[in-house]
Parts: structure tokens; sequence; C-alpha cells
């Protein structure tokens, strides 16, 4: 029987699992992935020349992310000094939908302020090509200078351009309601489709299943349809057994775990790894490569 090697760890913080034959991957067959979440930092590693997944780590906190927590992530010995591609997305900070036809650019701003209370110079506009809209939000400045100190080459992303984009992708054809449900530690993210177009986004506070399934009935209020025949992926840490997925089964017909936005093609020692964990951040990698 063939073994592979493994690294995994998990301590009450951190999560990480490698591929350790593919650890000595020269840098320039490299992607590196970074996802910066309200209260964690992840990164993936992608070997280029056959777009294969070898090693992911993840890291919460109970706070905001800062720069000297940030920089001891990305100091980690198993990140190639030199990565030939970088990318980085902001997950969970408030963001803005403006139609592409109603764009001033001159109100953008003001625009953001109203919908968030606070305004700042740093302003970004993405483009959300598939679903025609601009996406509008405030990277933290500081932790954005830590990344691209560390690493030069970094393109940063807002993680929910990325998923809407392909979201509507792979869903443009599909009519039913669609609600996809990502959870952190104490929040919760809404990606809504109905009749192939996006309807909603929005980030919750949530601490149990309970608290989601609340969310989850809104939802529906809100799309105007009825909780049942909504049909509920979730990213999380769950089994497909597990007594979490059985409590929203019963209010929920179509109720199902959340394999990844986008197929991820993952090395062998990568088989300890949970992806519906981490389909932000692998999704990542399917967008920008």
């Amino acid at each position: 029987m063939l073994h592979t090697p493994m690294v995994t760890g998990r301590t009450k913080n951190k999560f990480e699992v490698f591929d350790s034959s593919h650890l000595g991957t020269p840098g320039e067959d490299v992607h590196l992935s970074i996802e910066i979440g309200l209260d964690h930092v992840s990164w993936s590693l992608h070997k280029k020349s056959t777009n294969q997944l070898f090693g992911v780590f993840s890291y919460q906190h109970i706070r905001a992310i800062d720069v000297e927590l940030l920089s001891k992530i990305l100091d980690d010995e198993k990140l190639p000094e030199e990565p030939a591609t970088v990318s980085f997305s902001w997950r969970g900070i408030p963001v803005s939908f403006v139609p592409t036809g109603l764009l001033i650019d001159d109100k953008l701003n003001h625009f953001h302020e109203l919908g968030h209370g606070s305004s700042n110079e740093d302003l970004i506009v993405d483009e959300v090509n598939a679903a025609k809209l601009k996406l509008l939000y405030h990277p933290d400045s500081n932790l954005e200078r830590c990344i691209k100190n560390r690493f030069p080459n970094a393109v940063g992303y807002s993680n929910t351009g990325l998923v809407i984009d392909n979201l509507l992708r792979k869903h443009s054809y599909v009519k039913q309601p669609q609600v996809f449900l990502e959870f952190a530690s104490n929040n919760t993210e809404c990606y809504s489709l109905m009749d192939g177009r996006f309807r909603l986004y929005n980030i919750f506070p949530t601490e149990s299943s309970e608290d989601i399934l609340y969310y989850l009935a809104g939802i529906a209020n809100h799309l105007k349809t009825d909780l049942q025949d909504i049909r509920v992926y979730f990213g999380c840490d769950w089994n497909n057994d597990g007594t979490d997925l059985k409590l929203f089964k019963e209010y929920v017909k179509q109720a199902e775990i959340n394999m990844g936005y986008q197929f991820v093609k993952m090395s062998l020692g990568m088989n300890a790894l949970k992806k519906q964990r981490f389909v932000s951040l692998l999704n990542q990698y399917a967008c920008v490569s």
C-alpha cells in the first residue's frame, strides 16, 4: 500500500494539513492564497504546474487580527520565501454594491459611508462581472502593508466578490432559491441566488445552529419563498451525519455540506482535509490563477 506522507496539526487556535512530499516545491512553482477574516487568517499552497493543493493553514483569534500576529503567521517556515504568485482576500468586512450602469465615481465614498457609517480614502472598487455590480469596501491598510512587505507581488481581492462571481458562473441556470452559508467562530456569511441571479449578501452574528436557523428563516422571508423550498449549502466543519445538519434537515428539505464553489485538485497527502471548512479560501485560487 502506497503511503503518502502528511503533516497535520490542531491546537485550540491552529489547524494545519500539509502534504510533506510537496513542501520542497520550488517557490517559482507555488501560488500562495491568503484569507483575512474578522477573526482568522488562513492560507493555502498550490503547485502551479499541476494545479494541486498541497497545504492549508488556519489560525483562529477571538479578536481582530493585528499586524504583529499576521507577521508571525506569514513567517511560517512552510511558506516559500518568494512564491511565484500571491493573492489575498478580505472576508467578512462591510461591502456595498452599486449596479454598474449607475456608477458615479465621485459619489462612491459617500454611498459606502451612508451604508456602513464610515468613510476612508482607501475605498476599493471591484468589478463583480457576473452580477454586473461594483463592489465597494475598505481594506485594513496596516494589514495590507504587512502582507505586501512580506510578499511584494501580492494582489488583494474582496472574498465576497470572488464568491459571487463564481456562484453565478456555476449556478446561473438554476431557478430554485439557493442559499450558501459560511460559518466562522462567531459570524455567518450568507450568499443567496434565485432565478439564476444574485439576490443577497449579508453577514450575521451567530453563536449556535439555532441562531443560523433564525437568520435562514429571515432570508426565506426576504426572498418571498418558503423555507422548505430553498436549497441550502453549509460551508463549515460539519459532518454529513452530524446533529447540526440533522437539525436543519427538519426544516429544509434540501440541506447539504458545501464541498466547494469550484473543484479542487489535491495532492494525495491532503486526504485528511475537510474542504467544506475552507470553501472560500480554496475558491480564491480557482478565481485568480
